[in-house]
């Protein structure tokens, strides 16, 4: 460690001095990938021992790891992005902030390209002439979604269902973020699977909770949700809007592809959760802060 070197801190226990805190209290990740180990080593290592963490917050952090489906992929970039956006860039004497701490870039500034944004411009799934075939509802959910091909990073994480799909196959992603948040990549085996009730539901469950997208169609697409109730698709119009977009995704083919899915998990107890280094999401870091080393 060498001064002016960024590194994290519990919030709770800071106001001690060195020898009085608990193990790992304070760390110096050596790059930005490396944060979300910080983060795993102080949830496993010190945040079940800090003596000032509140027991409400210990029982938080224990729900959020029980509801967490992934512990890696896109979750660890969650980490890296955030710590960019913060101005922190990795250097030869590890993490150094470029400009004042606390002073946010624009998305642009920071954001990973996507995907597809490497070929160009992006290919939407669905036209304005799919629109008579199935509710508004419908159109402007799949209208969020972008062509996307399975890459390795698709293997692991919250994916990992879809681990034995071939690099290359086709898919598609949340617009907005380009599943950035460990979600929001699909790549359904078969047109049934694609046409699914399920389907509709998994990908709205993201677009709601995308932080890229758009408030306004966030609640648009929530009040639309609820008037679809009182409208349906025309009789065989819903399986001609979806083979129209897997034609899309597949370039007009009729791949299909058998994809093995991973055995469900078993319930654990939060302590052996915990041992497990399943790192759950923590919001702006509201249990860490952010510290330079000084003389």
């Amino acid at each position: 460690v060498v001064l002016g070197q960024v590194g994290i801190r519990c919030l709770h226990c800071k106001h001690r001095c060195t020898k009085s805190r608990q193990e790992r209290a304070v760390c110096f990740p050596s790059s930005l990938k490396n944060i979300y180990h910080s983060i795993e080593t102080w949830q496993r290592r010190h945040s079940l021992v800090c003596q000032d963490i509140p027991p409400w917050v210990k029982k938080s952090l224990t729900d959020l790891i029980l509801k967490s489906r992934a512990g890696a992929g896109g979750r660890r970039q969650y980490w890296e992005e955030s710590a960019s956006r913060l101005g922190m860039v990795n250097t030869s004497n590890g993490i150094r902030f470029v400009r004042p701490p606390g002073e946010l870039a624009s998305p642009v500034d920071y954001h990973m390209k996507a995907p597809t944004e490497s070929k160009g411009e992006s290919t939407p799934v669905v036209i304005d002439s799919d629109k008579q075939l199935v509710t508004g509802y419908l159109f402007t959910l799949m209208d969020q979604m972008e062509a996307c091909e399975f890459t390795e990073q698709d293997r692991v994480g919250g994916r990992s269902k879809v681990k034995d799909c071939p690099v290359g196959y086709p898919g598609m992603q949340c617009k907005h973020c380009g599943g950035k948040a460990g979600f929001g990549r699909y790549f359904p085996a078969s047109l049934q699977a694609l046409s699914s009730a399920n389907s509709d539901r998994n990908i709205f469950n993201h677009v709601i909770k995308c932080r890229k997208c758009p408030q306004h169609l966030r609640e648009k697409l929530q009040a639309m949700q609820n008037e679809q109730l009182n409208s349906k698709n025309r009789r065989g119009s819903r399986k001609k809007f979806f083979m129209q977009v897997w034609a899309r995704l597949h370039n007009n083919s009729s791949v299909c592809v058998e994809i093995k899915t991973s055995p469900k998990r078993v319930a654990e107890s939060p302590s052996s959760i915990m041992s497990s280094g399943l790192a759950p999401r923590l919001p702006d870091l509201d249990h860490m802060v952010v510290v330079e080393e000084q003389v």
